[in-house]
């Protein structure tokens, strides 16, 4: 409901107290009676937070009319927010650990704590994809993932670290789940591959997704992420890599519309006719985007934090407007040579 920097402000100061609380960061635990027995608890009433959707209206309030200062104060409650909550879960009560949980609650978790946490999803030990099926489903945190779509719309000095982050803590098997679940590629992968550090996510990306590419361009949500990452790519070398890796696969690339369409979208086919003839296709593909660019009047987000603008796209004038400027054209015309000959005749 905030519809200026003044009342999101207030807003954000409120707001911080309760979410560095961690009262709503905390599991949700049924209540079960003392005579019940523990065995019959059904374990999915466990693990689901109680108000997590307050944590990322609070972050898209931040990201749409935030300050820097408004996105850094919801940024630290959230990580002194989780740092309670950890240290309520410690059972350990001797003076040293005490301190210890003061210190870190002060402080608040790292980034690379928070994210697990904030998408309920813990990074995999080993790079493994031999048991990854497309027909696996990947369960996280719905706001949770919300939630980071908006920190990777923060200003370049908050969500720096975040991306970098991201796209450390995770190794490949766990970043092309990702990619190919439909919610975790809406809210992440999009904010990362078409927000504002799409240059620095999508320089990231590469090599983290480089072998498992062909696999995501043949599935029907992973597509749309090999897609986004190439038209990312800021440099034609990166460009050029990624074509390069694709064009080994053409057999798998063609057997399906997805696969077809990243082929057509990432000039897979020019690759393999020479380097002249892919740096022509790409050219003309990015001015037939920069054209439907200008149609759409969108301009591109730029990377030093500021908020993408439409342009103002200019009026069409009707017959009488411009019949009118003319005739007032005409008259300051004529008027202009009245005082020139009226000066040349004085000297």
């Amino acid at each position: 409901s905030a519809r200026d920097k003044n009342q999101t402000s207030k807003l954000v100061k409120c707001l911080c107290g309760i979410v560095e609380d961690g009262s709503i960061l905390n599991a949700k635990h049924r209540n079960v009676d003392k005579t019940a027995n523990d065995d019959d608890e059904d374990p999915s009433s466990h693990g689901k937070n109680q108000r997590m959707g307050i944590i990322w209206r609070a972050l898209e309030m931040g990201a749409s009319k935030g300050s820097a200062q408004d996105q850094e104060q919801l940024i630290h409650a959230l990580m002194r927010g989780y740092a309670s909550t950890a240290a309520s879960r410690d059972s350990n009560d001797d003076k040293e650990g005490s301190r210890r949980k003061k210190r870190s609650k002060a402080k608040g978790l790292s980034v690379e704590d928070c994210i697990p946490l904030l998408l309920g999803l813990t990074p995999s030990k080993t790079d493994d994809l031999q048991e990854y099926s497309s027909a696996d489903r990947l369960t996280i945190d719905a706001a949770g993932a919300r939630a980071l779509y908006h920190i990777f719309h923060f200003t370049q000095r908050l969500r720096s670290e975040w991306v970098n982050g991201f796209v450390k803590l995770y190794c490949q098997s766990d970043l092309v789940k990702i990619a190919n679940d439909g919610l975790a590629s809406r809210c992440i992968m999009d904010a990362l591959l078409e927000g504002p550090a799409k240059s620095t996510s999508s320089r990231l990306l590469l090599p983290k997704l480089s072998g498992r590419l062909s696999f995501l361009a043949a599935e029907r949500v992973g597509h749309h992420v090999v897609l986004k990452l190439f038209k990312a790519l800021p440099s034609i070398e990166d460009q050029a890599t990624m074509s390069a890796e694709l064009s080994q696969s053409l057999n798998r690339l063609g057997s399906n519309a997805m696969g077809r369409t990243v082929m057509t979208s990432c000039v897979v086919k020019e690759y393999l006719e020479g380097e002249a003839t892919w740096k022509e296709a790409l050219s003309k593909m990015k001015e037939k985007d920069n054209w439907l660019k200008e149609i759409m009047g969108e301009d591109e987000e730029a990377e030093d934090g500021g908020k993408g603008k439409k342009r103002k796209r200019k009026k069409v004038k009707s017959k009488d407007e411009m019949k009118h400027e003319d005739i007032q054209s005409k008259k300051k015309t004529k008027k202009k040579m009245e005082v020139e000959q009226c000066h040349n005749f004085l000297t």
